[in-house]
């Protein structure tokens, strides 16, 4: 039985603006933490507009990590960024600190908490020619030929979103085994808990006047206010400020605090229905 690399380390996450950078500063300073980024946009050197990046001030504060490290030509799987994220863990606890993952790209967080399925390696050429297809038949044959070999995939996957279909047909053909029935396997023993129960705190800042699954938000652009989506409209960044939480004078527990916003704790174990590809699916 093999330890997680991953647990004895913390997770701060939840949506666009709900405060996580501030408030994960806050704790990494009371809890002696370093803080790695779960961001697959703040990876990128020169791409400061728009990704929220901490301040040269803040990553004096406290040591980040996974923040400028490729530059915007160079991809980046998620299984380059576990690998990478693990690394970072061993360092910061072999200095005797804790590492706490803040941030909220799903894919990450989804690989943290549920592991990695053991799928092939991207192959290249059979990307190109399965683009190609998608090119010439068009988008719909595509995910046709989905359909008739992984039902469960095709259901998920639209049809626009091409990538994701191409992969899904990489691997039925490199494998002969459908992408859905690899995503319920993981690439760690199932026993070992990847993080202690507890140490998922999701920090979530529902807006005043709107409630999850309601249709009313903003006037203007008829979007949820606070959603991703909106926050490119005036209006809508003008309400979400005054609803944003006032910074923390301390760091309560994570189900403890019943502030302007809510926490929660979510069980890792019980959290993952499936793994996650290495290769972005």
């Amino acid at each position: 039985m093999t330890a997680s690399p991953f647990a004895n380390a913390l997770i701060l996450t939840g949506p666009t603006a709900a405060g996580k950078s501030a408030l994960g500063l806050d704790l990494a300073e009371r809890l002696n933490a370093e803080i790695i980024a779960a961001d697959s946009m703040t990876l990128y050197r020169g791409m400061d507009i728009g990704t929220a990046k901490p301040s040269a001030a803040d990553r004096e504060r406290i040591p980040h990590h996974l923040i400028d490290v490729l530059d915007p030509w160079e991809s980046a799987s998620v299984a380059w960024w576990l690998e990478q994220a693990g690394a970072a863990v061993a360092d910061i606890e072999r200095r005797g600190k804790t590492a706490m993952f803040v941030g909220g790209t799903p894919f990450y967080l989804k690989a943290l908490l549920c592991g990695l399925f053991p799928s092939p390696p991207a192959d290249q050429e059979l990307r190109r020619r399965l683009e190609a297809d998608a090119g010439t038949g068009g988008r719909e044959a595509l995910h046709d030929r989905l359909a008739a070999v992984d039902p469960a995939s095709a259901r998920r996957l639209h049809p626009n979103d091409v990538r994701r279909v191409v992969r899904a047909l990489e691997v039925w053909n490199l494998t002969g085994k459908p992408i859905s029935a690899w995503q319920q396997q993981a690439w760690w023993d199932g026993e070992t808990p990847r993080f202690r129960r507890g140490s998922c705190l999701v920090i979530d800042v529902p807006g005043r006047s709107y409630t999850p699954g309601s249709t009313v938000g903003c006037k203007r652009c008829s979007r949820p206010a606070g959603s991703r989506r909106s926050a490119g409209c005036g209006r809508c960044r003008d309400r979400c400020r005054g609803r944003r939480p006032r910074p923390l004078g301390t760091a309560k527990s994570a189900s403890s605090w019943t502030g302007g916003g809510r926490w929660r704790t979510r069980s890792p174990r019980s959290s993952c229905g499936r793994g996650s590809s290495p290769s972005g699916s």
